[in-house]
């Protein structure tokens, strides 16, 4: 199975329901005193989870990178603030 083809290119909203409840997950983990000056999303999909981690945590800078081009479009159209810088890149590949 293409996943880009089956899954993603079909599905570019994925998981949007569930980014509140996933930033809550982790906030759990996270000391609350901990000051964030930066968040790099690996595989940040559609961008939700980044930009409620970008509201949470209101860092410096926060980069949200997926490899799939319709997740980052659909990335771009959700942060209408913003506040991430979309990347469209393959991790193994990536440089700053």
């Amino acid at each position: 199975m293409d996943y880009q083809k089956e899954y993603i290119e079909k599905n570019p909203g994925m998981h949007i329901n569930d980014s509140p409840l996933k930033v809550k997950q982790l906030c759990l983990v996270i000391d609350p005193g901990l000051r964030i000056d930066s968040i790099l999303d690996i595989a940040c999909g559609a961008g939700s989870i980044t930009i409620e981690l970008a509201n949470k945590f209101h860092p410096e800078r926060i980069v949200g990178l997926d490899i799939s081009v319709p997740m980052i479009k659909k990335a771009r159209e959700l942060d209408k603030r913003k506040l991430v810088k979309w990347t469209n890149a393959d991790i193994l590949t990536y440089k700053t």
